[in-house]
């Protein structure tokens, strides 16, 4: 009876405990998937960031002058002048300039073609272009005649093509067998000349304003001169008589009979005009009417 008994205790024991075994393994198990999941999620969550990184570089996009100055470095260009016979070359051989430039940054660049500038020797060219020029990491791309109508005389020397302002010089006007490239930005002697033009071309604006502002200055004296002659001349009779016929048309009186009026003039050039009842208007050598009554000035 005691053995019998102790025998179903036994496999009652053994049955729980094959139960809380099953009951941990299980649990074991779905430690381990959830585990794995999120290893993979994150794996995923890395590869997805990578590649967006990735694409958001590929879709870097600047305009030029936006460019670090070591960017701006790594593109090169050549601008190559030829002789234009489509134009009238009689008094002086016209060109074209035209523009090869290559990429080698690892970012898209774009410029906008109206915005090259050609400082010549004596004007400033501008590109009549439109639209936009892109040039991808690593390619070249060429702008045919991107200055058009450029006089020999203003390639000699001493200019430079720029992008959008002087800040952003391509290359110095230097044309060696008709090529002038971005090399050349290192010379100091062409610096120096370029220089010396900018410097040159300021002073003649300079003095060009002080000449502008001298003949506005003598031009208005001149004016006020003449203004004065005219008032110390005073008024002419037909000029006075107008001029007290339309103060009393303005003022609601009814117009002068001029002939019934004894009209006479003063030595500072005013005109008096006396009623036979003894009533006198003055017109003043300046226009302004003074009538019987009012106050003397």
């Amino acid at each position: 009876m005691h053995v019998t008994l102790i025998i179903v205790i036994f496999k009652k024991g053994r049955v729980k405990m094959l139960r809380y075994k099953r009951i941990i393994l299980g649990e074991i198990c779905t430690a381990c998937i959830l585990l794995l999941t999120a290893c993979s999620s994150g794996v995923a969550a890395n590869k997805i960031g990578s590649h967006r990184t990735s694409e958001q570089a590929k879709a870097q996009v600047t305009y030029y002058e936006d460019l670090s100055t070591l960017d701006k470095h790594a593109l090169n260009f050549i601008f190559k002048i030829e002789q234009d016979e489509t134009k009238d070359n009689t008094a002086d051989p016209v060109y074209a300039v035209s523009l090869k430039v290559k990429n080698n940054t690892n970012k898209t660049v774009k410029f906008d073609k109206s915005k090259f500038i050609y400082f010549a020797s004596d004007r400033k060219i501008l590109s009549k272009k439109k639209g936009t020029l892109t040039l991808k990491p690593h390619t070249s791309s060429s702008e045919h005649q991107l200055f058009e109508s450029v006089a020999e005389q203003e390639t000699v020397g001493g200019g430079a093509i720029a992008y959008l302002n002087q800040d952003n010089l391509l290359s110095y006007d230097s044309f060696i067998n008709g090529i002038a490239t971005s090399t050349n930005l290192k010379s100091s002697q062409l610096a120096k000349q370029f220089k010396a033009r900018k410097d040159n071309a300021e002073e003649s604006t300079s003095s060009n304003t002080q000449d502008s502002t001298v003949n506005s200055t003598t031009a208005a004296n001149a004016s006020n001169s003449e203004a004065a002659q005219q008032s110390s001349a005073g008024l002419t009779r037909e000029e006075a008589i107008n001029t007290l016929q339309e103060w009393a048309k303005n003022n609601g009186a009814e117009a002068f009979e001029i002939d019934a009026l004894q009209i006479g003039q003063g030595d500072n050039g005013s005109w008096s005009f006396t009623d036979s009842n003894g009533q006198s208007w003055t017109v003043s050598p300046t226009g302004k009417v003074h009538a019987p009554g009012d106050p003397i000035e």
